[in-house]
């Protein structure tokens, strides 16, 4: 299983144990999907994650019409659940890998 992944599996668990995230899961998961896909150090991929996040937002409001998702919002939850997001898949992931290299 790959990184992504995981990603895939365990990004939407963890989000949905915070309080108001649910209109922000898809953007922070594929803003994370797209920084990790970059090859970027740690820190610039927080950062495209971010700036991904608050985009998407921008392009969803732009094409309803109207304000769906604040981006600056937006761009907080990804900054709070990041590393949150991060730490899980990363441990999800080497358990994962664990079981299935035994």
């Amino acid at each position: 299983m790959t990184w992504v992944e995981a990603l895939k599996v365990i990004g939407p668990v963890v989000l949905s144990t915070i309080p108001n995230a649910a209109p922000f899961v898809p953007l922070v998961l594929k803003g994370i999907e797209v920084a990790e896909d970059s090859k970027s150090p740690g820190h610039t991929k927080k950062q495209l994650a971010k700036d991904i996040t608050g985009l998407a937002a921008n392009v969803t409001n732009t094409v309803a019409k109207r304000v769906v998702i604040d981006p600056v919002q937006a761009v907080d939850m990804a900054e709070q659940t990041i590393n949150m997001v991060v730490e899980a898949t990363n441990q999800f992931h080497q358990e994962a890998n664990k079981t299935t290299n035994q």
